[in-house]
Parts: C-alpha cells; sequence; structure tokens
C-alpha cells in the first residue's frame, strides 16, 4: 500500500515502494561478506544464484524497463562466479547506462574488469581488489583478516588515463593504491574513495 504524505508546499506525494529488482539488489548488498554480511560465502552463492535466476526472469517478463533496475541487474550478475555471469553484468550496465542511468557508469567500469579478470586478462579501470595469496593478511579479528590480503592484480594502470577513470566515476590510480592499503590494514575503505559521489545512488 502507497504511503501519502505531505510535501514541503503542502501539496500531497506518493512515497513509491521499490521494484521487485530493487529489493533483490537490497538483499544482495546487505548478505555480502565483505560488507558485514553474517552468511557465509557458500551461503552467500547459493542465493546469487538463487536472485540471478529471479532476475532472468524479471528479464524475461519484461519487468526491468528503467535504468536503475537495469543497473541494479547488472550488480548481482557482477557477484556471479562465472565468465558468462559478468559478460552479462556488463551488458545490462551498458544497457542501463542506454537507458539514461549515470549511476550505472561505475558498474560498466567494475563488470568490465571483473570479466577481464575471470578470462585471466588484466584489469584497466582499476574497481577490483581481490585477494592475494602473496600479501599478508591482518588477523586481529574475523572482519580484517577477510579484508585484508588484497592487491588489484592482474591490472594494467596505463592502459586508461585518469581521466577516463574519473568519466567512469572510478578513483584515480594514486587514490586507489590507498585502498589497497586501507584494505590491507584489515579495513574498508569509504564508499567515495571506492567510487565518485555522483555514482553512489
Amino acid at each position: 500500500m502507497l504511503s501519502i504524505r505531505l510535501s514541503a508546499h503542502g501539496q500531497t506525494t506518493a512515497s513509491i515502494p521499490p521494484s521487485p529488482m530493487h529489493r533483490i539488489y537490497t538483499e544482495d548488498q546487505a548478505d555480502l561478506p565483505d560488507s558485514g554480511g553474517t552468511v557465509s560465502y557458500e551461503q552467500y552463492m547459493q542465493r546469487v544464484t538463487k536472485r540471478m535466476a529471479d532476475v532472468r526472469q524479471l528479464l524475461t517478463d519484461g519487468k526491468l524497463t528503467t535504468g536503475r533496475d537495469l543497473r541494479d541487474a547488472s550488480l548481482i550478475f557482477q557477484h556471479g562466479n562465472t565468465e558468462a555471469d559478468c559478460l552479462f553484468a556488463h551488458v545490462l550496465a551498458m544497457e542501463a547506462l542506454l537507458h539514461g542511468d549515470i549511476g550505472a557508469k561505475w558498474a560498466a567500469a567494475a563488470t568490465l574488469d571483473r570479466y577481464l579478470q575471470l578470462i585471466g586478462k588484466s584489469q584497466i579501470f582499476g574497481t577490483q581488489y581481490p585477494s592475494d595469496a602473496s600479501v599478508p593478511k591482518v588477523t586481529t579479528s574475523p572482519t580484517a583478516e577477510r579484508l585484508s590480503g588484497r592487491s588489484q592484480q592482474p591490472y594494467d594502470p596505463r592502459l586508461l588515463p585518469d581521466g577516463v577513470r574519473q568519466d567512469f566515476c572510478v578513483p584515480t590510480v594514486e587514490e586507489q593504491k590507498k585502498n589497497v592499503a586501507v584494505f590491507n590494514t584489515g579495513a574498508r575503505p569509504s564508499g567515495t574513495a571506492m567510487r565518485s559521489a555522483g555514482c553512489m545512488n
């Protein structure tokens, strides 16, 4: 049921409930192991598999018609484990951009980077901070251990100038180095350190 409230000018406005796609996205974000989710990695991936199936059904039914919904769908498939998942995620992010969703710029970069790393190539924007067995972990707490021991490899930071990164809401190479250092203290960089504020909503 829609809730009705008064606007600042005394007019009534309806609070529109989130779309089914955005609810799926919100649940996924809450479960993310790197963002404080309480489920195990195995449980999380089982839920991702179910969510990807649900998103495909929404696509089949023609229910994803806005740029925001397409961006949210992209970020569900971004969390899949296969090359096909991440390639599909990239296509969805590009479609979100075509629908005018500026917030999908970062998703377009991140899905491409993850796809490249999954096929054994170097990421080019620098959005990914995967675990790296050659980097020591911080063992002071389970959270610190999970967040630390990271690098950006494989990564070719020379292919793109920082201006292109910033066009896609991705921080500069120097800012990314700071993010790696923060991860390897066992902490998580702030949201705006990982992507520009304009791509956070």
